[in-house]
């Protein structure tokens, strides 16, 4: 149903307000997206642990692009949660909704109450409904339409304020060049993005099983900076809790594409304890930080 004329105003109302937002004076400054972002999207517990790191090793909190995915914001300052979009959201809108729904998000809550304050906003996740025989073609025409625009906090186009976490079926049909045609708007997409968090692990009804394999990761890290052409360092990997961390930082790192991957920023999705917390903790000091 087309929206009425007073939902259209509102909708355009609030999308003004966000390009144009400023941080509230005594909050920290939005962090551009070709920076080094960081991206907790776990529980209390393990973002404590991550934020504040223990005896030796540095917290997240020592490094300005260190987010956390909302709603969920604690010990994090609301300056640095980024807001959500599910993928179920954007089947069947049009591209302007889209676009301003993605707008909306970067200021308000999924679940109410207090909103982020990042001027970011995250789409979980790029997957199948975000081919290009689904939404995809309009989620790219609603990327085009935000990078069009300028977010005033940090003068970069609007669309570099979506941070995408692309789902193990997209990476791997990217990385393997399997089915890769099913993509071509969802890499419009990405490229037009703040950043694109691959998500290296398997899963199965919504569950991790597994990290992805050394050579898995060794073959994705490449043909990725390849597909994401003169926006490669948008890319960051996603780690999981599934298998050892250790050994899924050393794949990381064990190319040059993993490398360079790595210093632009890392995420992790529930690690499930604090020893795989500060596991992940002690790697990305080393391997994103170089400390």
């Amino acid at each position: 149903m087309p929206p009425s004329r007073t939902r259209r105003a509102l909708a355009a109302a609030a999308t003004a307000t966000a390009v144009m937002a400023v941080p509230a004076a005594g909050s920290a400054a939005p962090v551009p997206s070709d920076q080094r972002i960081n991206v907790i999207y776990d529980l209390a517990p393990i973002a404590r642990v991550l934020h504040s790191g223990y005896p030796g090793v540095p917290g997240l909190a020592s490094d300005t692009g260190s987010h956390r995915q909302h709603p969920l914001g604690e010990p994090f300052p609301q300056s640095r949660w980024i807001g959500k979009v599910n993928h179920r959201e954007i089947a069947g809108r049009s591209p302007s909704a889209i676009a301003d729904l993605l707008v909306r998000r970067m200021s308000t809550s999924s679940i109410g109450g207090r909103g982020p304050r990042s001027g970011l906003v995250g789409v979980d996740e790029l997957g199948a409904e975000l081919q290009d025989g689904r939404s995809g073609p309009a989620f790219a025409s609603a990327m085009r339409i935000l990078a069009s625009r300028t977010y005033a906090g940090t003068g970069e186009p609007l669309s570099r304020r979506v941070i995408v976490y692309a789902a193990p079926k997209f990476v791997a049909n990217v990385g393997a060049n399997h089915r890769r045609g099913n993509w071509d708007a969802a890499l419009a997409a990405s490229r037009l993005s703040g950043g694109v968090f691959l998500q290296m692990f398997h899963a199965s009804g919504g569950r991790v099983t597994a990290p992805m394999s050394r050579s898995e990761w060794r073959r994705y890290a490449p043909a990725w900076r390849a597909a994401m052409g003169g926006d490669a360092n948008r890319l960051r990997f996603l780690f999981s809790g599934a298998g050892s961390q250790d050994a899924q930082w050393a794949n990381a790192g064990s190319t040059d594409a993993g490398r360079q991957i790595l210093r632009q920023g890392a995420g992790e999705y529930r690690l499930g304890g604090g020893d795989a917390a500060r596991a992940w903790l002690r790697n990305w000091n080393r391997w994103t930080m170089g400390r």
